[in-house]
């Protein structure tokens, strides 16, 4: 059987993230904890992206190995070379080669 998402579940869908953050206001919050004790899918979801959250705080505590870091710092200082450079006042700006 197939779970037809209804107002109520559309809208949770919409704000579950900024739910989780609490960054809705208290009667949003509220209509979400409203819904969620009768929809079990709803309240799955709440649930699952709590967890979720949880294992990615925890993993942030974890350094990373000194491989990984190194290839993450070598990659994020070759984007940030690739970056277009501030144009000067008084200087005609630059087309991207085609």
């Amino acid at each position: 059987m197939r779970h037809t998402a209804t107002p109520p579940c559309e809208f949770l869908l919409e704000q579950l993230s900024a739910f989780i953050d609490a960054d809705l206001s208290p009667a949003e919050c509220r209509r979400i904890e409203r819904h969620s004790r009768t929809c079990g899918r709803c309240a799955a979801m709440i649930e699952d992206l709590r967890a979720a959250m949880g294992v990615c705080r925890q993993a942030a505590d974890e350094p990373l190995p000194a491989p990984v870091r190194r290839r993450a710092e070598a990659r994020v200082r070759e984007l940030m070379g690739r970056r277009r450079r501030p144009v000067q006042p008084g200087a005609k700006p630059r087309r991207p080669p085609r």
